[in-house]
């Protein structure tokens, strides 16, 4: 039998908490919250060598984020993310569009699929009830065209997370988004 040991700390170090239980059961507890425990501030960051660092899991880490951050709170996305924006509006769809002409006569009439647009409409459906900001080594002007807000410092952050009231950190966590 697997079983997993959590040992949660209250505020002076000490324990406050100790659980024991399935793996699962482990990860609902580890990520149960409730309305009074949610964030203002949340630095959700991604873990892993660059092929962990993409766009989808820039999507992945910021939906995360939003199960322990109130409405209209701030996430910020820390990462090492280096691949180009290309923001999959209207010009990778239309470029889409004019591809499927030139296929060949034996193929379906289906577009090619083109997962490219789907972090960014992913990241755009969370920036109606979420402020989110990226920290990457792409420019900033990069990152402000797919929608999102920019950091590119430790001290920027640290400004910005002392000015909200309750914050929160999320490790790994394009690996926690369901």
């Amino acid at each position: 039998v697997q079983l997993i040991v959590m040992v949660t700390p209250n505020r002076q170090g000490r324990i406050a908490e100790v659980f024991c239980g399935s793996i699962e059961a482990a990860r609902k507890t580890a990520l149960a919250t409730t309305d009074t425990e949610l964030c203002d501030f949340v630095l959700a960051t991604i873990e892993g060598e660059s092929s962990q660092q993409t766009w989808l899991n820039v999507a992945r880490a910021a939906e995360a984020a939003t199960y322990h951050t109130k409405p209209g709170g701030t996430i910020v996305i820390w990462s090492d993310l280096c691949e180009a924006t290309e923001n999959a509006t209207a010009t990778n769809l239309i470029n889409n569009e004019e591809g499927g002409a030139e296929e060949s006569a034996d193929e379906e009439d289906f577009p090619a699929w083109d997962e490219t647009p789907v972090p960014f409409e992913r990241l755009n459906t969370l920036s109606e009830d979420y402020q989110l900001i990226l920290r990457s080594r792409l420019q900033a002007t990069s990152v402000e065209k797919s929608g999102l807000g920019c950091l590119e410092t430790v001290e920027e952050l640290q400004r910005l997370a002392m000015a909200l009231p309750r914050r929160g950190m999320m490790r790994s966590a394009q690996f926690h988004a369901k």
